[in-house]
């Protein structure tokens, strides 16, 4: 398993597209789930690969042409930074960049399940998953084995404290800024496109402040 980082980063400057090439950086895979951000530079390309399970894909950064082989001829999707786009498992797909672009690949068991408005959408954007209503405004988008992801709407002026279980918990601000306050008082500032990966073997008790409408992403797979 790739070392989890147990710092603040930017997804967007530690995966900056190189010219001419694609860079795929694993971050995280085990028990059949795994986390990748690609970087891919202005036209460049990927081979059709078929893959055995499920994936779920967020652009982080500029555009990538999807090339789904599911019929003949094959057809092509456009992702924007922003949306979302869910492959079930034995499709062939490839990728294709007319720009720069970064996104993340996030892989699961066969046993994981969306919900029902999201699984029947193939292509779909962040902000339409959950309103900005207050510290419960969040939507379930996958449940698998010891699996989960949450996406959060917090809006500015949200206070509060948020206890988070064992295991590997990643969380991505998507929009706004939110202030991270973990056990030891150190405050992680988090802006639009940072993450941070929490220390897999114990539990944490944060406080979450914002100034800002915020939007947050949680992948949280349990040990």
């Amino acid at each position: 398993m790739p070392e989890v980082p147990r710092r603040l980063f930017s997804l967007i400057k530690d995966n900056a597209p190189r010219p001419g090439c694609v860079v795929e950086n694993p971050m995280l895979a085990s028990q059949g789930y795994g986390l990748t951000f690609f970087s891919m530079g202005e036209r460049t390309s990927t081979p059709a690969e078929r893959q055995k399970r499920p994936s779920l894909y967020i652009v982080i950064s500029g555009e990538v042409d999807i090339e789904i082989h599911d019929r003949q001829p094959f057809r092509t999707v456009v992702l924007h930074e922003g949306e979302v786009f869910i492959r079930h498992a034995g499709v062939l797909i490839g990728f294709r960049a007319q720009q720069d672009c970064i996104f993340l690949e996030q892989s699961f068991r066969d046993s994981v399940s969306f919900v029902e408005e999201i699984y029947f959408r193939e292509i779909m954007k962040l902000d339409e998953w959950v309103a900005l209503t207050g510290k419960d405004a969040y939507r379930t988008i996958l449940d698998g084995w010891a699996l989960f992801g949450n996406v959060y709407g917090f809006p500015a002026g949200t206070e509060f404290d948020h206890q988070v279980r064992k295991g590997v918990v990643m969380f991505i601000c998507l929009e706004g800024r939110i202030e991270l306050e973990t056990d030891n008082g150190r405050i992680l500032v988090m802006k639009p496109w940072d993450a941070v990966f929490l220390h897999p073997h114990r539990y944490h008790h944060l406080h979450v402040k914002t100034t800002e409408d915020t939007r947050a992403m949680r992948l949280w797979k349990l040990y």
